[in-house]
């Protein structure tokens, strides 16, 4: 994970103002898919279709590995922003100016 910040200097103290976030999922071990309510009136579809994306998950990940990155992305740059904005960055990162 890359986080981009820029300081921010204020009364109560210095800030770390998260201007991008990159996240790179160098490998995945095991990719394991569970739909509830995939076909609701049909549980053995269901399960087969279960049984087809959990056998096959490296290249379903593959499919879905821009938009798991982008999402990802997403929520830790909405999250570091939101815990960056609050608490000063000199409480977890030495010397931060």
């Amino acid at each position: 994970m890359e986080l981009a910040v820029k300081p921010r200097i204020s009364d109560v103290g210095n800030f770390a103002d998260v201007q991008r976030v990159k996240i790179s999922l160098a490998s995945i071990g095991k990719f394991h898919i569970k739909l509830n309510n995939l076909f609701p009136n049909n549980p053995e579809l269901s399960d087969a279709a279960h049984t087809i994306f959990n056998e096959n998950w490296r290249d379903l990940y593959q499919v879905l590995q821009p938009t798991i990155q982008q999402t990802l992305n997403a929520i830790i740059l909405d999250r570091t922003k939101k815990i960056l904005g609050y608490v000063p960055a000199t409480y977890f990162i030495k010397n931060f100016h």
